[in-house]
C-alpha cells in the first residue's frame, strides 16, 4: 500500500522528469494566457458598455447631421439638369495607376435563363421577314427633345436608302439612343414611319434576336460627323487601335451590357467627315453630304479593307456587317431637304397613345383652362426673376380679365422643371443653408413670385394655378381605359415635357412666357405647329 509520505517524496520527482517537461510547460502557458486574456477583456467590456452607445435621437449628437426633404433633392436634380446631366457620356479617358477598379455592371439577382437558340436563318426571317437581315441601330443621337426627333427622321430615311430595317432606340429624359430605360413607345407611336414603307423593329426584339441567333450577328460602329478634324487625311476614316469586341468607337453605346453577343470583332470603327465646314449652308451642299454619307456606308468594307491600309486576308469577307450602329453627331438636316418642287419633309414624331390619352382624361378635368408656358429652368443666372415673374403675372391678369374669358377658371403651369411641379416649392425666406444655396439661380423666387399671385386677397386670386403633379395626384389614372406608364411619368422630365405640351395644345387660351425670360420662342412655335397634328 502507498503510503502519503511516499507519494509527496515522489511528486516533484515525476513532475519535473524529463519526459513530462514539455506538458508540464504547455500547460503553464496556457494557464498564463487564459488569465491574461480574461483580466484584459474585463475592463474592455466595462468600456465597451460606457463608451460604444448610440445616442439617440441625432438631436443629442455634437454635430447634428444635415436633413435633405424631397424639395432639396427635386431643385439638386434641376441643377443637374441645367449644368447638362449626362447629355455627352463618352467612354473615359484611360484611368489613373491609382485609380480604384471602375464599377461597370451590377451583378443580376437571379440566373437569367439561356435564350434558346435558333437557325441564323429562322432568326432572320422572325425579325425582319428575310435573310440575311440588315439593320441599323442608332445608338447616339445628338439633341433632345424636337431636334432629336428631326435627326431622326433623318436617319430613318438613311436606314430606307441603305435598304435596312430600322432599330427604334430606347429613350429617356428626352433624348434617344441604346443607353437609355425606356422603350420607345413610352413617348412615340410604335410604328411612327409606316406611311414611309420604313420597317421597324423595337429595341428589345432587337436584343432578343441577338440572343436567340445561332450564328452571333457582327455589326461596326460608324460616327456621321458634322465636321472634318484638322488632322484627318481622308473623308472615311477606321479605328483600327479600338477594342473591335465592344466596337465602342466615340460614344457610349451600352451595347456590351445588353446585347453581348453582337461581334464587332470583324470591323474597325468608322468615321464619315463633310469634304467642307460650311456643307450646312444651303440645300445643296447639305444634300451632297448627304449622298456621300449613304455611298460611304455601302462601301464601307470595300473601304476598311483597302491593301493600303489592311492586309487583306481570305478569311476576311467582303459581306457588311449585319448591324450598323449609328453616331449622329449632325445638328443639320442631309435628307429630304425641303426645295421648290417638294413638300416640306416632317420633323415631328406622333406622341405615344398612352401619353395622349392621359393628357385627355387631365384636360377634360381641368377644362375651360388657359396654360401658361415658361420654361423656368431655362432662366439665365444675369436675369431678374422678379421682373420676369412680375410681367408674367400682369400678362396672365391682362389675358385672363378679358370678357371671352370670363369661364376660364383654372391656369396650367406647362415647364419641365420637376422642383417647381411641387406645389410645396422652397420660397425665398428659406433659411436652410442648402435651400439659401440653391435658389441663387432666381428659380426659387421667381416660381414663388407666380405661385403667391394666386393666394387670396393677390392679383390673381380669382383662378387657380396647377401644375401636371398636381393634376396627377388629384386625378386617378390609375381606372382610366388605355393610360399606361403613369408610374413613370413623375420619374422622367422628357414624358412631363411631351404631356406639357399635349395640355397646352388643348387649352382654351395660351399665354407664352416674356421672351427674355427663358427659351420660350422656338419651343412655343413647335408646339402650335404640332398642334395640326391632333
Amino acid at each position: 500500500m502507498i503510503q502519503f509520505s511516499d507519494l509527496t517524496r515522489r511528486w516533484p520527482c515525476r513532475l519535473f522528469a524529463r519526459r513530462r517537461q514539455r506538458k508540464f510547460i504547455v500547460c503553464t502557458v496556457m494557464a498564463v494566457g487564459t488569465i491574461a486574456v480574461v483580466t484584459h477583456c474585463i475592463p474592455c467590456r466595462h468600456l465597451s458598455d460606457r463608451h460604444i452607445t448610440v445616442v439617440s435621437p441625432p438631436d443629442a449628437l455634437p454635430h447634428r447631421p444635415p436633413a435633405f426633404d424631397r424639395e432639396m433633392l427635386l431643385a439638386l436634380e434641376e441643377r443637374w439638369r441645367r449644368e447638362g446631366g449626362d447629355d455627352e457620356a463618352v467612354w473615359d479617358r484611360a484611368p489613373h495607376p491609382n485609380s480604384p477598379p471602375k464599377v461597370v455592371r451590377i451583378p443580376a439577382g437571379k440566373h437569367q435563363p439561356r435564350q434558346k437558340r435558333v437557325s441564323s436563318a429562322q432568326a432572320d426571317m422572325d425579325l425582319c421577314g428575310a435573310s440575311p437581315c440588315r439593320l441599323l441601330l442608332p445608338g447616339w443621337i445628338a439633341d433632345k427633345e424636337e431636334r432629336a426627333e428631326r435627326h431622326f427622321h433623318q436617319i430613318a430615311h438613311l436606314t430606307q436608302s441603305l435598304n435596312r430595317t430600322l432599330v427604334l432606340p430606347n429613350v429617356q429624359n428626352s433624348r434617344m439612343g441604346t443607353c437609355y430605360r425606356y422603350p420607345f413607345d413610352f413617348y412615340y407611336e410604335r410604328h411612327p414611319f409606316i406611311e414611309l414603307g420604313i420597317p421597324t423593329v423595337s429595341f428589345e426584339a432587337f436584343q432578343t434576336w441577338v440572343s436567340a441567333r445561332e450564328s452571333p450577328p457582327t455589326g461596326q460602329v460608324a460616327s456621321i460627323e458634322s465636321e472634318k478634324p484638322f488632322a484627318a487625311k481622308a473623308f472615311v476614316s477606321f479605328d483600327h487601335n479600338s477594342h473591335h469586341s465592344r466596337g465602342t468607337g466615340k460614344r457610349k453605346h451600352c451595347l456590351s451590357e445588353r446585347s453581348s453577343r453582337l461581334n464587332f470583332s470583324g470591323f474597325a470603327p468608322a468615321s464619315i467627315f463633310p469634304k467642307h465646314s460650311e456643307w450646312h449652308i444651303n440645300s445643296e451642299t447639305s444634300a451632297s453630304y448627304g449622298d456621300a454619307i449613304v455611298a460611304s456606308l455601302k462601301s464601307l468594307r470595300s473601304l476598311e479593307l483597302n491593301p493600303a491600309r489592311v492586309p487583306i486576308s481570305p478569311l476576311l469577307s467582303l459581306e457588311p456587317p449585319d448591324v450598323f450602329v449609328i453616331s449622329w453627331e449632325l445638328h443639320d438636316a442631309v435628307f429630304c431637304l425641303p426645295t421648290p418642287a417638294s413638300r416640306v419633309c416632317p420633323t415631328g414624331l406622333p406622341y405615344s397613345p398612352d401619353l395622349t390619352n392621359l393628357a385627355d382624361l387631365l384636360s377634360a378635368h381641368s377644362h375651360p383652362y388657359a396654360a401658361i408656358h415658361w420654361p423656368i429652368e431655362s432662366l439665365d443666372h444675369g436675369t431678374s426673376a422678379f421682373d420676369c415673374a412680375t410681367r408674367l403675372v400682369e400678362a396672365l391678369k391682362a389675358d385672363l380679365s378679358h370678357p371671352s374669358k370670363a369661364n376660364i377658371r383654372t391656369v396650367y403651369l406647362a415647364t419641365n422643371s420637376m422642383s417647381a411641379q411641387a406645389p410645396n416649392y422652397p420660397s425665398s425666406g428659406a433659411t436652410t443653408p442648402s435651400a439659401r444655396n440653391l435658389s441663387d439661380t432666381g428659380h426659387h423666387r421667381a416660381i414663388t413670385i407666380l405661385r403667391d399671385a394666386f393666394k387670396p386677397g393677390e392679383e390673381l386670386s380669382e383662378w387657380r394655378l396647377t401644375t401636371l403633379m398636381e393634376e396627377l395626384a388629384k386625378t386617378n389614372p390609375f381606372t382610366a381605359e388605355g393610360v399606361h406608364y403613369f408610374d413613370r411619368i413623375d420619374l422622367d422630365p422628357g414624358a412631363v415635357g411631351i404631356v406639357n405640351e399635349l395640355m397646352v395644345i388643348r387649352a382654351e387660351s395660351f399665354i407664352p412666357g416674356d421672351p427674355g425670360c427663358g427659351m420660350t420662342r422656338c419651343v412655343t412655335t413647335n408646339w402650335m405647329e404640332r398642334k395640326s397634328m391632333y
